[in-house]
């Protein structure tokens, strides 16, 4: 995807309607990547999990990142990819193959304005929920998703 299109299609925040909102400003203590203990993050992700979605994707998945050993702060999905880049996350094109641990944001698109974060846990993606794939929306083709994987 090129960053024009990317750029083009992020917008505005995940969730902020719907919980009251995050800030977008993350803690100043932001963790080291190199501190993640994926297993961990699997495991605090898959406990919390619902059969269905409590539209908090990036809430459940932050949290499960800081309780592997990472302080990534709270935003909204949408605008989650600076807080994993200065955390040491790795950015990697959205076609890629995930390993356990990896963490997906997909940008707003069409009038899903606050996007979605999700991590790979080895079988399948899981957020507040634990998905049948990557694209969550049904009125959204997987072609048009947006976004990157985050490796830690």
């Amino acid at each position: 995807f090129d960053a024009s299109q990317q750029q083009n299609n992020k917008i505005g925040t995940m969730n902020g309607g719907m919980n009251g909102g995050f800030s977008t400003t993350a803690s100043n203590e932001v963790g080291n990547v190199q501190n993640y203990n994926k297993e961990k993050a699997i495991a605090h992700l898959n406990a919390k999990a619902h059969n269905s979605s409590k539209k908090l994707c990036a809430r459940y998945t932050t949290n499960a990142i800081q309780a592997a050993g990472v302080n990534i702060g709270q935003a909204n999905a949408t605008d989650m990819d600076p807080h994993l880049l200065r955390a040491g996350f790795k950015q990697l094109p959205l076609n890629t193959t995930p390993q356990p641990g990896d963490v997906m944001i997909l940008n707003a698109v069409g009038g899903h304005q606050y996007g979605h974060m999700a991590m790979w846990n080895g079988q399948q993606w899981v957020s507040d929920f634990k998905q049948k794939g990557p694209n969550i929306w049904s009125d959204i083709p997987t072609s048009s998703l947006i976004g990157h994987i985050y490796r830690g």
